[in-house]
């Protein structure tokens, strides 16, 4: 139970009732000296304290109690009829937490005691773990001396490692967030104009928006690949093996890189051992080796030049060889140790000219293992490279049945509908987003398709008007201030007149488990931004 010690020669009694039947343990004090005592005797949580006393005010009063050491931590919410900024900006400046004008509003005194109660509470929780931390560093360390010199130089480099890899894996989650949020923006308002919701656009004008979203496409393949690695090296990456058809595959991941080969004028050819079928594998993640292979020959092959795609099966050693050769720069042999490895990108100078973090062929490697396959390569400087990835492969039929359910493999791109035929004109979407960009553009899409549209800022805010709104669906951002989404999809599930309202949560948290949180809390379908606009108005039409 938390204490409050309410100093106040004038004590508000139905304030005090209030907070105690909210569960406060709700200690009074009459002056500013009589305060501060009991401040030092009983440790209270939080002081409200009033700024028009006899005696000592309160200004008086909380800079002796900041002064203290027993009592300089504990959060002073002012309570006071004075409305001048001075008096405010003085009272901040003695060091108080935050500032309430009488006559008081009982729900607000709460909200802002419960606030700073929390936000004294995680202070704490920091303090404490950075203590533990350092007798956790203080501990390792005078073990490490009691090895002695056999394992002290070992020891320190198992240390670092772990070091490295924890700064990582929260670098990966953080970066992933953070890039995912802008680049919903960007993403979005791009679409927008290229559906030409703010008016026609000329020729001009439509080729720097595709540039603008396809660069945007280009750096979310990115951070995906970082994501794609961080789950592997999690191991929370698991394949989805089916009977794939390997022409399928093959053509899809040619089609993936024709305009990159086309705008450099590669020849691209390709080579089908056309006795093979199908084989057994993760059909996603097989296309993903290949587009890899296929987009690093295209980039690293000089204009004019020529790239192939070669698949030879050998059913003796139950292997399937998918090779992609080009005629580029080659690889010296001091660089093909260094090929497999994350974050590297071979070749000196050259790489600088070439974009992307380095990540792909350390994807292929990890990708082709986990088949249960391996990767060879050879090269020659100037002359160009070969890449095979061998997989296992078994002859298999499927029966006609399997056959006939099998529907046409995704390309490339493949164009949504222009427009989703059944748009609910009427429905009311509340948006609960504290990113100012993202509510924007979300805003006028979705109003100009014809949809009302109702914004909320935080969790908080968002159960409030769903439970005065009503509104027919919810897209609930999941990193939000004062509640989270996830805490307020709970709190909106848990109120039987606003419970069956279907929720979308449209976050920028894209990390192994997130998806399944979101949907354990409630949420009836989830999507992490950057979000394809025509998607989400496809999600929104199924709820609706």
């Amino acid at each position: 139970m938390d204490t409050l010690l309410v100093i106040d020669d004038m004590p508000y009694n139905i304030l005090l009732s209030f907070l105690s039947k909210k569960g406060f343990k709700v200690l009074v004090a009459h002056d500013g000296k009589d305060g501060i005592r009991m401040a030092e005797l009983t440790q209270p949580d939080l002081i409200l304290l009033d700024v028009t006393m006899p005696e000592m005010d309160g200004f008086e009063a909380c800079q002796a109690l900041k002064n203290h050491e027993k009592t300089q931590d504990i959060p002073v919410i002012f309570m006071t009829a004075r409305t001048d900024i001075v008096d405010k900006l003085k009272g901040f400046e003695l060091g108080a937490a935050d500032y309430i004008t009488k006559p008081l509003q009982l729900e607000e005194v709460l909200a802002r005691v419960t606030t700073h109660l929390k936000l004294c509470k995680l202070h704490r929780q920091l303090q404490q773990e950075i203590i533990n931390r350092k007798q956790v560093e203080i501990s390792l360390q005078a073990e490490r001396d009691a090895l002695a010199e056999r394992t002290a130089q070992l020891s320190q480099a198992n240390v670092e490692l772990a070091h490295a890899a924890r700064l990582k894996d929260e670098f990966l989650a953080n970066m992933s967030h953070e890039l995912r949020s802008p680049l919903t923006a960007i993403l979005g308002i791009s679409q927008t104009f290229l559906e030409e919701f703010y008016g026609p656009l000329n020729d001009k004008q439509r080729k720097s928006i595709r540039t603008l979203e396809e660069s945007g496409e280009h750096l979310l393949a990115l951070i995906n690949d970082i994501l794609d690695l961080s789950k592997i090296e999690a191991e929370k990456l698991t394949l989805n093996l089916n009977t794939v058809s390997v022409n399928d595959v093959c053509q899809a991941c040619l089609r993936m890189t024709k305009e990159a080969a086309f705008k450099k004028q590669i020849r691209v050819a390709t080579t089908l051992d056309y006795a093979i079928d199908t084989i057994q594998a993760d059909e996603r993640r097989l296309k993903q080796i290949l587009v890899n292979l296929l987009s690093n020959a295209v980039k690293f092959t000089p204009e004019g030049g020529s790239i192939r795609l070669e698949v030879n099966g050998d059913a003796e050693h139950g292997v399937i060889d998918f090779s992609v050769r080009d005629t580029g720069y080659g690889i010296a042999k001091e660089d093909m140790k260094h090929l497999f490895e994350p974050f590297v990108q071979v070749g000196g100078t050259l790489n600088r000219a070439q974009e992307g973090t380095g990540l792909g062929l350390s994807l292929v490697y990890r990708l082709a293992e986990m088949h249960g396959g391996s990767v060879s390569v050879e090269s020659l400087v100037d002359q160009g490279s070969c890449f095979t990835i061998s997989l296992p492969w078994q002859a298999y039929m499927p029966d006609n049945s399997s056959l006939s359910e099998m529907g046409p493999l995704p390309t490339a791109r493949e164009p949504e509908s222009a427009l989703i035929d059944n748009i609910h004109t009427s429905a009311v979407i509340l948006l609960a987003d504290d990113q100012e960009t993202t509510t924007h553009f979300l805003f006028d899409y979705l109003t100009t398709l014809g949809y009302q549209v109702i914004v909320a800022r935080d969790g908080v805010d968002a159960v409030e008007q769903c439970q005065a709104k009503h509104p027919n669906l919810i897209l609930m951002d999941i990193q939000m201030p004062v509640m989270s989404g996830l805490d307020a999809i709970r709190e909106i599930r848990a109120d039987t007149d606003i419970a069956p309202i279907p929720i979308i949560a449209l976050t920028a948290l894209a990390m192994p488990g997130d998806k399944k949180r979101c949907l354990s809390a409630g949420a009836n379908d989830y999507l992490s931004k950057p979000v394809n606009l025509k998607k989400l108005v496809t999600a929104i039409e199924a709820l609706l």
